[in-house]
């Protein structure tokens, strides 16, 4: 009979835990190093978080976090509950074509963004050059991450010298700008 009872408490705690991971799982994103879960976790995202997607393959998305600059993979079932965002993907005869557009929160307000990618039919390469190819792909993130950095970096400049001019303006002594008449009179004699 205890063995049971200790069964039956075993059995709704179980039932608990995973009511209530499968309920904190819909108020985040996990975004990994490789599209894979077994892959490392680079963040956990809450909805709000500013994802844009850059690249889609087999399930997954590849995103970029526009607050923190960080990129990663994320499921791209999961990725189209939490972002606000639409993408469109048109097969012709030169290979795919993809239009994502989205909107993204930010402090300053909401920002549009459209992105066009386009793929081209596959082509056959040795391993090695699948390699040199990675290479290249990874060196150009590498790029584009340091490009992104530098971006954030300069709006996050340019941000702090528009609200040292607000400041200033707004600290600034009022001046009273007293109105004189300009019209002469003219006294016949």
């Amino acid at each position: 009979m205890n063995f049971r009872w200790a069964l039956s408490v075993v059995g709704v705690s179980l039932a608990a835990c995973m009511s209530t991971s499968a309920w904190a799982g819909t108020n985040t994103l996990t975004v990994y190093t490789q599209p894979n879960i077994s892959s490392k976790v680079i963040e956990t995202v809450t909805p709000t978080t500013p994802l844009v997607t850059i690249f889609q393959k087999d399930g997954w998305s590849k995103v970029g976090n526009t607050q923190n600059g960080e990129t990663g993979w994320v499921q791209s079932s999961k990725l189209a509950d939490q972002t606000h965002q639409t993408i469109k993907t048109l097969t012709t005869k030169d290979g795919i074509q993809t239009v994502t557009k989205g909107v993204v929160h930010t402090p300053q307000g909401e920002m549009q963004y459209q992105m066009t990618q386009f793929q081209g039919k596959p082509i056959k390469l040795s391993a090695k050059q699948e390699k040199a190819e990675m290479v290249h792909w990874q060196a150009q993130q590498e790029s584009m991450q340091k490009s992104f950095d530098q971006m954030q970096t300069n709006m996050m400049k340019q941000m702090q010298q528009q609200q040292a001019m607000m400041n200033a303006f707004w600290s600034a002594p009022e001046v009273k700008i007293e109105k004189t008449d300009t019209t002469k009179k003219t006294h016949e004699s």
